[in-house]
């Protein structure tokens, strides 16, 4: 930052340790602005001081100014005032603080010695290191045994290191490199990113590529997403001929994906291809990673294909962990369109290859996929026990190899299944170690899942303006990486939580558009969700017809796909719009059968719901039964402290 100019002159009276500043200098330091950089204030003392313009006084009192500057000459610019200090050392020191700035912004006495391009003895070396240090230039900054200098300003280091000659540059880093491999020979993994700089800078192809990728792929396990970004991409610059160019792509194409840009993953992938990978199993791996890209984006077609293509490259071989692999992905998209009995058969064969396999670690993350794909499955159909041993199996073999990405996706995938209990703080609690873990690693799809959760959480303990919050934060993220489902998902729940705060065109804004992209992308289940949220807003505008057959369509879809705890809402609602409309017989007809449906799964909320509408309908009919229902809808929302609902059901109970 500049400083004004009565803090530059504060600045040179403290460097030259007087009271006041002579005018000639004071007019060179200015040169009449009004903000000056204080680093150039400091390089004009060191280069009056250096010229003898500038003499200290007895005892270290000071400076006295000598002799006429006005016919002094000052560059104008900071980087030539540098140079013009360098240019006066004595050759052998300008060689030293030429050589010390290829190793960096600070260097040790041992490392400069090692690479010292020409013959040099300790005391030479000494001697001008002490001389730059007193000038200034590189100080001592860690005594013995470290004897570690530093550039006491990043721009001496610049300026120094591009006035070496480029093909001396060049030697040095290579000898760098070298030093660092002889070195440290056993903590190499330490410097992969300072090897991979060296070699690069040095212009050695092979072995800047290898430590390139090396420094990349320590990178992408850290889930330092840039790091591993700049160093895949700046192999790839090199166009490099050499063996695991298709790999460099892969993996770039893996931190895109997870950090959810998705069109620079695709491409990635699509390079990788092209380099032909050398087995058939590496280009089915690809094919699968490309399949997943889609699948995230709610592109379930293309991601179909890309797993058809997949199954093409292995030819014939069935019993591997990459067919293993294949069938899991494609039982995971069969879930996604609410197609469960074609996802567990196809589970089921990736089983049988699954246990067929040795134990290694690739069989071992085929099967706990499995146990994931097949906990999503019995969660989705309301098999909650099922569910929850799938994921609990899934998380102990992830947590046993530190598997943080998919140990955040089945912490999120179990709080679900609290959520379908009724178990809020549970839930609460799993989608938090979930976001954390998304957070962590820069998993931009995970977090944005994990704010939509939360958000529902919020949404159900009556706390609408957190749930709101929560689903702009997941609709923001969702719609930067075009993800589709979770757009639709999100829009679903917005719909319902205006709905309930009473912003019916906005409700009926967000659920006709998840209905949109529910039926594009063809994920019946959450279509169902949406119509019945539909069914709720229209029966409010009174609208009944359009409410009736929201409802209609929302209970065909869950008989076809099976969702017993759909269903038994969807009743709930066809009953209220018949006890609206006063058709009481009907109506109890409809939410008998909604409780009855209700009472065989394990979502105790909307069993409540269904209790509080049998009850409003019984009590219009005049019949004692109706009382009872109340009761038991209070009952459960004091256990489950749902203040909203249990208010309402009070005040139909006591007539509040």
């Amino acid at each position: 930052t500049d400083l004004l100019a009565e803090d530059a002159l504060r600045l040179v009276k403290l460097k030259l340790g007087t009271a006041e500043v002579p005018a000639p200098l004071r007019e060179r330091v200015l040169r009449g602005e009004a903000r000056i950089n204080p680093f150039f204030v400091e390089e004009v003392i060191n280069s009056l001081v250096d010229r003898g313009y500038l003499v200290p006084k007895g005892r270290g009192k000071g400076y006295d100014l000598v002799g006429d500057l006005s016919q002094v000459e000052i560059p104008d610019s900071l980087q030539t005032l540098v140079m013009s200090r360098i240019d006066r050392l004595d050759e052998s020191s300008k060689l030293t603080v030429k050589v010390a700035s290829v190793i960096g912004r600070t260097f040790k006495y041992w490392t400069l010695q090692e690479i010292y391009p020409v013959e040099v003895t300790p005391e030479k070396l000494w001697e001008n290191l002490e001389g730059l240090s007193k000038l200034d230039l590189t100080p001592l900054d860690r005594p013995a045994p470290d004897w570690e200098y530093i550039f006491k300003h990043i721009i001496t280091r610049e300026v120094a290191y591009e006035s070496l000659l480029f093909a001396h540059r060049r030697e040095l880093h290579h000898r760098l490199g070298e030093y660092l491999e002889r070195t440290y020979v056993d903590s190499l993994g330490e410097y992969y990113e300072l090897l991979a700089h060296h070699y690069y800078q040095s212009g050695d192809q092979e072995k800047s590529w290898h430590y390139l990728l090396k420094a990349g792929d320590k990178a992408k396990d850290k889930y330092a997403n840039e790091a591993a970004i700049a160093h895949y991409n700046q192999a790839l610059s090199m166009e490099f001929d050499g063996e695991g160019v298709h790999r460099v792509h892969e993996s770039l194409g893996d931190v895109y994906r997870l950090i959810g840009q998705y069109e620079k993953a695709l491409e990635s992938y699509g390079d990788a291809l092209e380099h032909y990978p050398p087995t058939a199993a590496q280009m089915a791996d690809i094919r699968r990673k490309t399949a997943k890209t889609w699948e995230l984006q709610g592109r379930y077609d293309e991601a179909k294909h890309c797993l058809d293509l997949a199954r093409t490259a292995l030819d014939e071989k069935q019993e591997t962990p990459e067919m293993a692999c294949i069938y899991n992905d494609m039982g995971w998209i069969a879930v996604q369109r609410g197609e469960y009995d074609e996802a567990l058969q196809l589970c089921a064969q990736g089983l049988a290859i699954a246990e067929s396999l040795s134990c290694d670690k690739k069989s071992h993350h085929v099967r706990d996929e499995l146990q994931h794909t097949l906990g999503s499955i019995y969660l989705r159909t309301g098999d909650y026990a099922q569910a929850i041993a799938h994921f609990q199996t899934c998380i102990e073999m992830r947590e046993g190899i530190g598997d943080l990405d998919g140990m955040s996706g089945s912490y999120n995938n179990l709080a679900v299944v609290y959520c379908s209990q009724s178990d809020y703080s549970l839930a609460a609690q799993y989608f938090q170690k979930s976001l954390e873990i998304s957070r962590k690693i820069g998993d931009t799809y995970g977090t944005a899942m994990c704010y939509n959760n939360l958000g529902g959480i919020c949404y159900i303990l009556g706390d609408y303006s957190h749930a709101v919050g929560y689903y702009e934060r997941s609709l923001e993220i969702r719609s930067e990486i075009g993800d589709l489902q979770g757009i639709a998902d999100t829009y679903n729940n917005l719909g319902e939580v205006h709905h309930s705060l009473g912003n019916r065109q906005q409700a009926l804004h967000y659920l006709q558009e998840a209905v949109r992209l529910f039926t594009e992308i063809g994920d019946k289940m959450t279509l169902s969700d949406a119509y019945r949220l539909l069914a709720e807003v229209e029966l409010e505008l009174n609208d009944r017809d359009e409410a009736l057959e929201y409802c209609r369509l929302s209970l065909e879809i869950a008989r076809e796909i099976g969702n017993r705890e759909y269903e038994g809402v969807a009743y709930r609602v066809l009953g209220q719009i018949h006890r609206v409309a006063g058709r009481l017989e009907e109506a109890r007809h409809h939410l008998q059968d909604s409780v009855e449906t209700l009472m065989t799964m394990e979502n105790r909320l909307e069993l409540g719901r269904s209790h509080y509408e049998l009850g409003l309908t019984l009590s219009a009919m005049g019949l004692e039964e109706g009382r009872e229902q109340l009761q038991k809808a209070v009952q459960i929302f004091e256990e489950l402290r749902v203040e909203g609902e249990l208010e309402k059901a009070r005040a139909a109970l006591y007539g509040e």
